[in-house]
């Protein structure tokens, strides 16, 4: 084949749907999906394809996958990327550049608006106000970048529904309201809803007097935030900075506080219900407050039944007088949580330092105090930690003594199995008809997105050493350290009695089942979330193959642009078909999978099914439900 004719032969592909043309449709007989549905009857036979893994398989045609293909192949894919991620069904964070606006002065009213960039808009006015309502509602890519605006003004900003329900939004507040005198910014249902978010405020409010700033339920039940506050508030006077619902049950979120409110006078800052019912959070604060004079920090409900919680204070109110920081209900029934306070407070001046309610996390809780309040002076420093949990707490450098501590204790095995989701681990006892169970969060956490035909994701680079090359591919940089994170789990040696492997397209992963269970493989999951949170009744119970022993492969989704699934080989299990009622006489409201783990001898002491049940590994069996979206593959009856 002449390689030559390659564009001539794209082309003609590209022309077919407006000649016409079926053939290159998603029904068609050459679709990729239509490739899948031949594939699995040679290795299941005649058995029909279940609906959920068809709603998971690429929304690609033909024509698609030979254009995309070839992007692929000579490197041109970042060119096409938008259209990539959009025809694919893909979670992409794509860059595109917003329509510029300058030089606009007067009040304004933005409804229905998106995807621009305001430079010097605003400046100097006196009681100006602006309205962004319902700015960049639904769109697939929103960014927007807000230079200068308002600088050496005065009045009031208001962001309401802001980017609500995007797929990437970002937008860059870069010395925003600078220098301005008793100006009001309010971000309310910021970001909401939405797949990546990137926001950054550089240099935003520097220099300026009594200015307030409201963030409320800002990026909230997003994917992926990332948010940077860069010298936000330096040199200001009075300013207050309150940060409410503040990107709680999104699943990724990092945020950044650097030189956030540095030599300012009396500022007062509060987070409340921030990052709480999150998935994986991380949150740095460096160089906060450092210089100031009598700042006031208030962290309330902070971090709350986060899966996994990582906070880093770096240089926090350093050389500081008269700060106020209380830390109240901090990293409460949090999965695990993981704080560092490094040069904390260091050199301040009569400090007043209260954590109460802080640390209780469900399972471990490490907190690390170096050089905290080192070189503080005062005549009276407060330091207070009243019912402080925590696993693992070190000081180190500690100023004089570590203060007062009441009901200060390192969590013991029984609050911990208190703090366990009710119902997340459970016995096979309570399988039994008419038993009353809690029902646990099952809801998937993670964006909607399809797998790549295979003929695409074997064109991808996937493994570690190639890992940046795929990064820049799919423009995928916010999301980095989670598709490490998966490609190192992939790549991690399989443990005893393992077989594992992470397929990247349906095909593998059906072919993956079929070698491990044989051609009476069938896969399923819980039907719905119905029910999660609330404590049901349970009906008919069949088990699967008898509820004997039995084999299984169990797939679990990973945080990655396309889908990728973690899926091994489970021996020694039992599998049961569950009903679900509210009340013993009522219609069933769900129809569960549980998986009971049979053999446990291989488990982690500290695994939290045995901070759940007890007592060890090996003495008894674990059963879980299968959650919405992950798989179960068990041999059919018979």
């Amino acid at each position: 084949m002449d390689f030559g004719c390659r564009p001539l032969l794209l082309g003609l592909l590209l022309l077919l749907p407006l000649l016409g043309c079926s053939a290159v449709g998603a029904d068609s007989p050459f679709s990729p999906r239509a490739s899948l549905i031949r594939q699995w009857r040679r290795l299941f036979g005649s058995e029909q394809m279940p609906s959920i893994l068809l709603d998971k398989a690429s929304p690609l045609n033909a024509t698609q996958v030979a254009v995309f293909s070839r992007y692929i192949v000579d490197g041109t894919l970042p060119s096409h990327l938008r259209a990539f991620c959009s025809a694919a069904k893909l979670l992409c964070d794509v860059k595109t550049p917003a329509n510029v606006t300058s030089d606009v002065s007067g009040d304004a009213d933005f409804e229905s608006y998106s995807n621009k960039d305001f430079r010097r808009y605003q400046k100097g006015t006196v009681f100006g106000s602006d309205n962004f309502k319902n700015y960049s509602v639904d769109e697939n890519v929103a960014r927007d970048t807000f230079v200068r605006y308002g600088k050496d003004g005065s009045g009031t900003e208001q962001f309401t529904n802001y980017a609500l329900s995007t797929n990437v939004a970002g937008s860059g507040f870069t010395s925003y309201d600078d220098n301005s005198n008793a100006g009001s910014g309010i971000f309310r249902s910021y970001g909401m809803q939405s797949n990546v978010q990137g926001h950054d405020f550089a240099a935003y409010g520097t220099g300026s007097s009594g200015v307030l700033h409201t963030f409320a339920s800002y990026s909230e039940d997003s994917n992926v935030v990332k948010n940077d506050f860069k010298d936000y508030g330096k040199d200001t006077n009075a300013m207050s900075s309150t940060f409410t619902g503040y990107s709680g049950n999104s699943n990724v979120n990092k945020n950044e506080f650097k030189g956030y409110g540095k030599d300012g006078n009396g500022m007062s800052s509060t987070f409340t219900s921030y990052s709480n019912n999150s998935n994986v959070g991380t949150s740095t604060f460096k160089g906060y407050s450092a210089g100031g004079n009598g700042g006031t920090g208030m962290f309330q409900s902070y971090g709350e039944s986060e899966n996994i919680a990582r906070s880093d204070f770096l240089s926090y109110g350093n050389d500081g007088n008269g700060d106020f920081n209380q830390f109240s209900s901090y990293g409460e029934q949090a999965s695990q949580s993981d704080n560092s306070f490094r040069s904390y407070a260091k050199g301040n001046n009569a400090p007043f330092e209260d954590f109460s309610n802080y640390g209780n996390s469900t399972t471990s809780s490490k907190n690390e105090f170096v050089e905290y309040n080192k070189d503080a002076g005062g005549v009276d420093p407060f330091l207070r930690f009243t019912t402080y949990v925590g696993n693992q707490t070190s000081f180190k450098q500690y100023f004089r003594t570590p203060g007062t501590f009441i009901d200060y204790f390192n969590s013991s095995q029984a609050s911990a199995a208190a703090n366990v989701e009710p119902g997340k681990f459970f016995r096979r006892t309570n399988l039994a008809e008419g038993k009353r169970i809690p029902m646990p969060d099952i809801r998937d956490k993670m964006p909607p997105r399809s797998f790549l035909p295979r003929a695409l994701a074997e064109r991808l680079p996937f493994g570690s050493a190639r890992l940046p090359e795929l990064v820049r591919l799919l423009g995928a940089a916010d999301l980095q350290g989670s598709m490490a994170k998966t490609v190192a789990e992939c790549e991690r040696p399989a443990v005893k009695d393992e077989t594992k492997r992470c397929p990247t397209s349906l095909e593998a992963m059906a072919e993956f089942a079929a070698s491990v269970l044989g051609k009476s493989a069938a896969v399923s999951t819980t039907a719905s979330t119905a029910g999660w949170g609330k404590t049901l009744v349970v009906g008919k119970v069949a088990p699967r193959r008898g509820g004997g022993e039995t084999a299984a492969v169990s797939c679990h989704q990973s945080l990655f642009p396309y889908l990728v699934y973690y899926c091994h080989a489970v021996p020694r299990v039992a599998v049961y078909d569950v009903e679900l009622k509210e009340d013993a006489g009522g219609e069933a409201v769900n129809h569960g999978v549980a998986i009971c783990h049979l053999d446990t001898t291989q488990w982690s002491a500290g695994h939290a099914a045995f901070v759940a049940l007890g007592p060890a590994p090996g003495k008894i069996e674990v059963c879980h439900w299968i959650f919405e979206n992950d798989l179960i593959w068990v041999a059919r009856d018979g």
